[in-house]
């Protein structure tokens, strides 16, 4: 019985997760103002997980707290490729369904995690066009954010990681 409790109370959550994520996508505009916007924004989406190298380099990864930042970035952008896999089901009409086994957090650094997700979902987004920053993920109370939506979270979320992991580098050098 404690099973089914502990199982129902783990559904919970991550639904819970789900929501919270969605509902901070909604802070972002819908669309784009333009062709051009989006483009832009692919451009930021695309060059992150070499930004996220370099940093890294620059940085060390020997810090616990920049160890931590670059995990956190890894699953921001596993949580991306949920809801881009829920948006392209919807718009194109077919059932989602988990993308194989999860990953295993200790095969491959989180940088290295983080750029193949980062370089899957960019092609995903990517090779549709345009009318794709229109796709929308089942919210469970109808049409939820969009994929542009999305993408302007990421990058803004790039941005702030990157500031983090350069103060955290920055701290430890200090001490």
């Amino acid at each position: 019985m404690a099973e089914v409790t502990d199982g129902t109370e783990s559904l919970r959550k991550q639904s819970l997760q789900t929501r919270s994520f969605q509902t901070q996508l909604l802070n972002f505009n819908p669309h784009p103002a333009s062709e051009f916007e989006w483009e832009d924004l692919l451009v930021r989406i695309e060059t992150m997980p070499r930004v996220l190298h370099v940093t890294l380099e620059e940085a060390g990864t020997d810090h616990p707290r920049v160890r931590l930042l670059v995990e956190e970035l890894a699953a921001r952008e596993s949580r991306a490729s949920e809801f881009l896999e829920a948006a392209a089901g919807r718009a194109e009409g077919w059932s989602v369904s988990p993308t194989g086994a999860p990953d295993d957090p200790h095969a491959e650094s989180a940088s290295h995690r983080f750029a193949r997700m980062r370089a899957r979902n960019f092609a995903m987004v990517q090779r549709r066009g345009i009318e794709v920053w229109g796709w929308r993920a089942d919210s469970g109370e109808g049409p939820g954010p969009t994929v542009h939506q999305l993408m302007e979270y990421l990058a803004e979320g790039d941005v702030e990681s990157l500031a983090l992991i350069r103060a955290a580098a920055g701290e430890a050098d200090a001490c």
